[in-house]
């Protein structure tokens, strides 16, 4: 898809608390993957989410796709919103949610069920 899925090492998700501790899973060997379409994005701080610096905004048409920073993480999110809510911004907020990430073995690429 386009844009693509988004992977980045669990212990860094997990040191920004964008996700819960993963019982059973060693962070280390383990990358979290989420689609941008299923990040969840607000212009306002709500319960759950946390801020995330915009690096980049590109319109697409229906979409806005952002390139967003938190500490070690760097990924890319779709605002689905007017781009006016968030033209004169440089932050959003973000959360990513349990049910929509993937994981996978860093030494293999295989998914972790």
């Amino acid at each position: 898809g386009a844009p693509p899925m988004n992977i980045f090492p669990l212990e860094d998700a997990e040191a920004v608390h964008a996700v819960e501790p993963a019982p059973g899973r060693d962070a280390l060997r383990v990358l979290c993957g989420v689609r941008p379409e299923d990040i969840q994005l607000d212009a306002a701080m709500k319960p759950g989410f946390l801020p995330a610096k915009i690096r980049l905004a590109e319109p697409t048409g229906p979409q806005t796709i952002l390139t967003l920073e938190t500490g070690k993480l760097n990924f890319r999110a779709a605002w689905t919103r007017s781009y006016d809510e968030i033209k004169r911004s440089d932050s959003v907020y973000f959360r990513l949610p349990p049910e929509r990430l993937h994981y996978f073995d860093s030494t293999t690429c295989c998914r972790i069920p």
